[in-house]
């Protein structure tokens, strides 16, 4: 799943456009360009991954959730920001890739 350069994609389950779902962890897995942009993420082992990673019924509910409309607010965007900052952070710390 790894470029020659190293980089990878992230591949979404259910489409990025349902917004209940975008940021959903359970939604999505890494992946190569290749599956990504020209095989539409590669559904069907990306969804086997993903049901092998948590459950069949988790994954149902990421399908359910993601139809239902979500509308996210300058302030919701913000924590959800923050929150994938600090991720980033701690696992820069961990892998020593911040001073």
């Amino acid at each position: 799943w790894r470029e020659s350069d190293g980089s990878c994609h992230t591949s979404h389950y259910e489409s990025r456009g349902f917004n209940n779902t975008r940021f959903n962890p359970k939604n999505v897995a890494i992946g190569c360009r290749q599956c990504n942009y020209f095989l539409e993420g590669n559904k069907e082992k990306l969804r086997a991954y993903l049901v092998s990673r948590y459950s069949e019924e988790e994954i149902a509910e990421v399908s359910i959730l993601s139809r239902i409309p979500k509308t996210f607010t300058v302030f919701d965007l913000g924590v959800i920001a923050k929150h994938y900052q600090n991720k980033f952070q701690a696992i820069a710390k961990t892998k020593g890739l911040i001073l």
